[in-house]
């Protein structure tokens, strides 16, 4: 009797044990890929034991093959691909990785997929023929809509904060509030040169305002610049969005406002600021 009873109770014990594990909490880690100094572009791999969802694209061929390879290296299994927002340069290279991880699907919230299929095709026929097709992916990604207002990864939830205006007319992030993370597409830029060609500078600092109501954020991983950054660099944001618009609208040319901004930060993505730039004073400059 002793030695059957022995028996059950080591039985009993390791099934308790597995029934914990399979409930313990997954610390999540991410891995980043930025493209050049030019756009300092983010790509992010959240990863559990097994199991991991990559973050945006990128914009040349170049790129996004390389955030295949970093995907492959990392040994996980990608459950899913998601896009923040439908700017070109977080896309573009989407069907590059598509391609190399057949049957995982490219979401984002419908917003942004209303807007991808909207721009999607005119953006790439655009960069095709500015920066060489070869550099370029042949067609786009077939982006979907998510059904939820989360992702899981290993039982993780990281919500799906939903954005409008701002950087971007539709956007979304990630926030893990177990993880203390953000995964924040172009809601925040780490010493990179805010892209202000959307006109949108007082609602995207709201959108900043707000992520004080998620709850705590140590970790934030931008869609340009170094990662991670600490939740200082909201604030910095918000104040880089206070200070630039009005050196744009005192500037006679985009030239003169481009060296004065340049003058008072010294931050990588100078492709941003040439291009955005321009575009202000085309499109958001009042006269």
């Amino acid at each position: 009797m002793s030695v059957r009873f022995s028996l059950l109770a080591s039985l009993f014990s390791l099934s308790l044990a597995a029934s914990a594990g399979c409930g313990a909490p997954v610390n999540l880690t991410v891995k980043s890929y930025s493209s050049d100094a030019t756009f300092a572009v983010g790509s992010y791999l959240l990863t559990g034991n097994q199991d991991a969802i990559l973050v945006d694209g990128q914009f040349t061929k170049g790129d996004a093959e390389k955030v295949v390879a970093m995907v492959k290296e990392s040994g996980k299994t990608l459950r899913a691909i998601f896009l923040t927002h439908a700017h070109p340069d977080h896309y573009l290279g989407l069907d590059v990785i598509a391609s190399a991880f057949p049957g995982v699907p490219v979401q984002a919230t419908p917003e942004v997929v209303a807007e991808f299929q909207a721009k999607g095709p005119a953006a790439l026929a655009s960069a095709k023929s500015n920066f060489g097709a070869a550099n370029i992916a042949e067609k786009l990604a077939t982006v979907t809509a998510v059904s939820d207002d989360k992702l899981v990864l290993e039982g993780e939830e990281l919500r799906i904060v939903k954005l409008s205006d701002g950087e971007s007319p539709s956007a979304a992030a990630l926030y893990g509030s177990r993880q203390k993370l953000l995964v924040a597409g172009d809601l925040i830029y780490n010493r990179a040169y805010l892209w202000l060609a959307e006109c949108k500078t007082d609602a995207w600092t709201q959108n900043l305002k707000n992520l004080r109501s998620l709850g705590p954020i140590e970790q934030i991983y931008p869609g340009h610049g170094a990662a991670p950054a600490t939740a200082a660099i909201i604030d910095e944001n918000i104040q880089y969005l206070a200070t630039v618009p009005p050196i744009f609208q005192a500037a006679a040319t985009a030239a003169d406002a481009i060296a004065q901004v340049k003058q008072k930060y010294s931050y990588t993505g100078g492709g941003l600021l040439d291009y955005s730039t321009q575009i202000y004073f085309s499109a958001c400059k009042k006269p």
